[in-house]
């Protein structure tokens, strides 16, 4: 009985005494302020988490599907037969592919770009690479594959020809070509912004290149624990490097920003935390004369702190619900959204100039949404302490003396 007394009062006191279906949902009065703000951070929370969680995807299932997890060089020598058959019967290894690398420059028209060359085997194409080129007969030729942002930037299209520079062990070494620009790709990340593809072969041939081995890992993130494995048993002359060597600091950044965003944003959680203790207060101190005849009906000291944590945990659990709900709601949006803002805009708001990808990308995980669900009601119950003490203290007789 004393339980069901407690959820009606604690009703009243989060309506108003109203019956109507929006209030029910988010309070009247200073309990509706108290709702709405706790909803607002919940959701700025769960959206922010959903992109930083996006570009870690990306990172990992994106970016990582065209950087190899380790490649092994031989600088100054071909690469070992006898390491690719090693390495095709490693476990844990998806994909190994033959490649040639040399650092060079493209020149036309007066401008030029610094980029990497890659030198990729047509018969036998990394599954990232094969996704973005039209056509495997472009590196069959002495032809050169270029990104969209570099034909942009340089005033270029296929058909066109070109010069490329290319950088050996010493300047000496260096060697002029003339390309011709055979296709486009785009990868929607900043690889369109340093790498250009060409045959291995004709690359090879150039001598001002180093050659090997590309190896996808099932886990990437394993990468460092595998090379410490298969090095014993691979040549002399092979050098192992993985992801981490390029993009290692991107992939520390983008965990070091998340967990300082998440802080940031759970600072807004706990804003909200203190705007249900101050409303509980207000509550309190302009109910003093109804506290006071709830004791004289016989309520304890232990009922009136039930009582407004009641009051408390159902502003927390609408403010959450509100929150997660609104948050979802953006995420699911939040793509479309912003690729209308680009529109109005007039251009990109993310270039992989600056940013390793040209999109924003947004990732649900049902995890973090547990996480600031139980984060923001522990919040919610922990500014309800205060408040309950500060009820159950209202003495009846000082309260109801001029009654």
């Amino acid at each position: 009985m004393a339980n069901k007394l407690i959820a009606r009062v604690a009703e009243r006191y989060y309506t108003n005494g109203s019956h109507t279906i929006l209030v029910r949902i988010y309070g009247a009065g200073l309990a509706r302020l108290a709702v709405l703000g706790l909803a607002a951070s919940v959701a700025l929370l769960v959206v922010v988490l959903s992109i930083m969680n996006g570009f870690e995807r990306e990172l990992r299932e994106r970016i990582l599907q065209f950087v190899p997890h380790v490649e092994i060089n031989y600088r100054g020598s071909s690469a070992s037969q006898s390491d690719y058959q090693q390495l095709r019967s490693e476990p844990f290894v998806r994909e190994v592919t033959p490649f040639s690398r040399s650092a060079g420059l493209l020149y036309v028209g007066g401008q030029s770009r610094a980029i990497e060359l890659l030198g990729l085997n047509p018969n036998q194409l990394p599954r990232g690479w094969a996704s973005v080129i039209s056509e495997r007969d472009w590196l069959k030729g002495d032809g050169i594959v270029i990104s969209q942002a570099h034909a942009q930037q340089l005033g270029v299209a296929p058909g066109d020809q070109l010069l490329v520079l290319l950088g050996g062990e010493s300047s000496s070494a260096s060697i002029l070509q003339p390309r011709r620009v055979i296709g486009t790709y785009t990868t929607h990340t900043e690889l369109d912004q340093s790498i250009a593809l060409v045959g291995s072969a004709s690359l090879s041939a150039s001598g001002a290149a180093n050659s090997g081995w590309q190896i996808q890992l099932s886990d990437p993130l394993a990468s460092r624990s595998w090379i410490t494995r298969v090095y014993p048993d691979l040549s002399m002359a092979a050098q192992l490097r993985d992801w981490r060597s390029s993009h290692g600091n991107l992939y520390q950044a983008i965990q070091l920003s998340r967990q300082l965003v998440v802080l940031l944003i759970l600072l807004t959680v706990a804003i909200a935390a203190f705007n249900v203790v101050a409303m509980l207060v207000m509550s309190v101190e302009r109910r003093r004369r109804d506290i006071a005849i709830l004791q004289t009906l016989g309520f304890s000291q232990r009922e009136l702190i039930a009582l407004f944590a009641r009051l408390a945990a159902r502003i927390g659990c609408s403010g959450v619900l509100l929150g997660a709900l609104l948050g979802l709601l953006l995420c699911a949006a939040l793509p479309a959204l912003f690729q209308q803002l680009q529109v109005w805009w007039g251009g990109a708001l993310l270039s992989t100039q600056v940013y390793p990808i040209d999109y924003l990308p947004v990732d649900i995980r049902w995890e973090d949404f547990v996480a600031i669900a139980l984060s923001a009601l522990g919040l919610t119950a922990l500014a309800a302490v205060y408040p309950a003490r500060r009820a159950s203290g209202v003495l009846p007789a000082l309260e109801l003396r001029s009654e």
